[in-house]
């Protein structure tokens, strides 16, 4: 899959950059991409750069999230299941 051009103010953590809008080396990034994980990543990104191109794939999210994701759908469909039936009667 292609990778994804986003503005960095879009950037959200959990997020893998493939590529800069400059090469890596007028960076301090010491890696050629990683995973958005901190503030003062952003915050480098932000002053270097004015879009990256992050990789869909490899997106990563917090084990605490995942949770937090799931219980939310399951709020979701339940409350979808109680309107099916309260639409029935």
């Amino acid at each position: 899959m292609a990778h994804k051009e986003v503005a960095v103010e879009f950037l959200e953590f959990g997020m893998f950059v493939a590529k800069l809008d400059r090469p890596w080396t007028e960076t301090p990034f010491v890696f050629q991409g990683f995973v958005l994980k901190t503030e003062q990543q952003l915050s480098t990104l932000k002053k270097y750069c004015k879009k990256v191109y992050v990789d869909p794939e490899k997106v990563q999210v917090a084990p605490g999230l995942l949770g937090l994701l799931a219980s939310t759908r399951s709020a979701i469909a339940e409350q979808s299941r109680e309107a099916v039936r309260g639409t029935m009667v």
